[in-house]
């Protein structure tokens, strides 16, 4: 994750069917807990994972992925495909980024 500069993991099962999703805020909180040690290694995702995982369809608009994220008071929201698998993570770094260009549309630097 630090890396590919990216805040979540999806994890699947050997089907491809979502089974839950990975945060930095979720490594972070079980580090600072001591839910595992960090120099063994030992770490295991599904141990620290959220498994009730906030998910939206991939036709869903940028209004109901903000409203989903801040309903739920999450940064990251699953993106479903048509055949119930995930296809990709949009996170709220992402709506900011719309955000910004549709600002710079309207209101363009002088």
């Amino acid at each position: 994750m630090w890396t590919m500069k990216i805040g979540s993991l999806i994890v699947v099962d050997d089907t491809g069917h979502l089974v839950g999703i990975i945060t930095e805020r979720d490594i972070l909180y079980a580090a600072a807990k001591g839910l595992f040690d960090v120099s063994r290694g030992d770490a295991k995702v599904d141990s620290i994972m959220a498994k009730n995982v906030v998910i939206i369809n991939e036709d869903a608009s940028i209004n109901q992925a903000t409203e989903l994220m801040s309903d739920f008071n999450i940064k990251h929201l699953v993106v479903m495909g048509p055949e119930g698998k995930p296809v990709g993570v949009v996170s709220l770094r992402d709506i900011l980024d719309v955000g910004y260009q549709l600002l710079r549309i309207l209101n363009p630097p002088d």
